[in-house]
């Protein structure tokens, strides 16, 4: 390990416990891990049980992985699967996700619908497009991609709140920090959440006072979702997972 790369892990672990510091909420719920090692997420062990409920993931960044969506499909989800990039979709289409309860999109997340400018990754065999330039390519490399709306996907789930249960998986390359206001007027919709927040840990190691307003920042929208009554239950590093007390009186009914 080279010095730098260790000075980059403690900066990240330090950036994280200021971030989470007393806003953390003891799980009300067991947890387990599906998917591979890359792309695998957490969820409670009771969404294998919630039989009495339609069940829809919303899957936002495909990628070469969806070991996960295979998964929740095994426990009764519908899959939502969004992705700019037609490779990614293709690779959905053409994997083992049962395509009969599967919905793929071709198309970022956004705040608008329509189409928005997305910047590359840095190497060209990767697939991490970023709305945010999250890692600081060129403008001229950019390209135009058809985005929708949490409030699109959820118009096309319909509305049966207290019969459905909805897990949003985000992994956008940063622009997940503009998209926590949609949650917050959507909440009552989502059941769980698991998000990985990219642009906390892709920021350059020396941005100390960009770093400064991002713990702040993020402090502030743990504290306005904890309000709401979504909890912060656990992290994976920088992969934050929410439970709705929604969620929590739903299970209760059924159980």
């Amino acid at each position: 390990m080279s010095v730098k790369t260790f000075f980059v892990r403690i900066q990240n672990l330090a950036t994280l416990q200021c971030i989470l510091f007393g806003l953390k909420k003891s799980s009300p719920v067991n947890l387990e891990r599906l998917g591979s090692n890359y792309g695998g997420w957490y969820v409670p062990t009771e969404f294998s049980k919630s039989n009495n409920f339609e069940k829809f993931l919303i899957s936002v960044g495909i990628g070469h992985d969806v070991t996960f969506d295979i998964e929740l499909q095994n426990r009764g989800f519908m899959v939502i699967a969004i992705d700019p990039l037609e490779e990614s979709c293709n690779f959905a289409r053409n994997s083992e996700l049962d395509q009969a309860k599967a919905k793929i999109i071709k198309a970022g997340l956004w705040l608008n619908s329509g189409e928005t400018r997305f910047y590359p990754p840095k190497q060209e065999n990767h697939d991490s497009w970023s709305i945010t330039n999250s890692q600081y390519t060129s403008e001229t490399a950019s390209r135009f991609f058809p985005t929708v709306t949490l409030a699109d996907i959820l118009q096309e789930i319909g509305e049966k709140k207290s019969h459905q249960i909805i897990m949003l998986k985000m992994d956008i390359e940063g622009a997940e920090r503009f998209l926590f206001n949609e949650i917050e007027v959507h909440h009552k919709h989502l059941d769980f959440m698991g998000i990985e927040l990219d642009y906390i840990h892709l920021l350059p190691f020396l941005k100390f006072s960009e770093r400064i307003k991002v713990i702040l920042e993020s402090r502030k929208t743990l504290r306005n979702l904890r309000n709401l009554g979504f909890f912060l239950i656990f992290n994976d590093n920088f992969n934050f997972f929410w439970i709705n007390e929604i969620y929590l009186s739903k299970i209760k009914v059924q159980n």
